[in-house]
């Protein structure tokens, strides 16, 4: 399988049957997940570590009084409505649309590419730290992808694009 410009030898694969996607990501993050979300409202995410002793420590909660680390995360949420995307991360509690740091007065911009084909919403959000997220909703799920960082300029926002380009859905 072609995944992009990054050399095989230094990707991993992610692959979810059961919420229908995969992707490749560098050998340099290690992969965390959990269930969550209520039960009306099943979620599940997927997180994205740089692979430091430190951050495997910090994940495994050996480490006190400090933020978790900039990640980059899939959290995929049931969409039982068939929301279209717009209308999933305008009125959506888990989009964090509303954190956007555009506008003062509001929500901030919005745009609309593809991933794997689909159409994506994509913006960004302020909160510890800031984060570009690109959502797509395909069958009966919401994907959401995210980079937090604290540097604009972070090697981070350029994986989470390289990551992206690799993403397939296989339901």
């Amino acid at each position: 399988k072609d995944r992009g410009n990054t050399s095989p030898s230094t990707l991993s694969g992610y692959e979810s049957p059961q919420y229908g996607v995969e992707f490749s990501y560098k050998n340099s993050y290690f992969v965390t997940e959990r269930e969550g979300g209520k039960e009306e409202r099943r979620a599940h995410s997927t997180v994205l570590v740089e692979d430091t002793d430190f951050n495997r420590r910090l994940m495994r909660g050996e480490v006190e009084g400090t933020e978790g680390p900039v990640t980059i995360t899939l959290d995929i949420f049931e969409n039982p409505e068939q929301y279209d995307i717009e209308t999933w991360v305008r009125a959506g509690v888990y989009s964090n649309f509303g954190l956007s740091p555009i506008n003062p007065d509001g929500p901030g911009a919005l745009d609309f590419g593809t991933v794997a084909g689909e159409e994506a919403a994509i913006y960004q959000w302020d909160g510890l730290y800031r984060a570009d997220a690109v959502a797509v909703a395909k069958g009966d799920y919401i994907y959401l992808f995210s980079v937090t960082w604290s540097d604009a300029e972070s090697p981070m926002r350029k994986d989470f694009k390289d990551i992206l380009q690799t993403v397939r859905f296989i339901q």
